[in-house]
């Protein structure tokens, strides 16, 4: 049985980040559609999580469809862990620095 995916709480304010971004500066339904494609990664991530590309170590990415985003996530025994929903133009030593802990 493949683990459940769980987003982390530092990926869980990225991605607060990034809906209030496109929120305030995107047209009407820019935010929910952002929302309905990370949300169809995630559900990409947790049904098949070896199918994406290593980045880093054991860190896997997901690089969304229209988005500039990647998610970022580790699979556990028992557990999918989404690391970073990050936008692509961010200073990768954000998340890096969150995979070292």
């Amino acid at each position: 049985m493949t683990p459940r995916f769980v987003l982390e709480p530092a990926a869980q304010g990225d991605l607060a980040e990034g809906l209030a971004w496109y929120e305030q500066h995107g047209p009407p339904n820019l935010a929910a559609e952002f929302l309905e494609v990370v949300s169809e990664a995630f559900e990409a991530i947790e049904r098949a999580p070896l199918q994406f590309h290593f980045e880093r170590a054991d860190i896997r990415k997901a690089v969304l469809r229209r988005f500039p985003y990647i998610v970022y996530f580790v699979v556990l025994a028992d557990v999918i862990s989404g690391i970073a929903v990050f936008h692509s133009s961010r200073d990768p030593a954000i998340w890096h620095r969150r995979a070292d802990v």
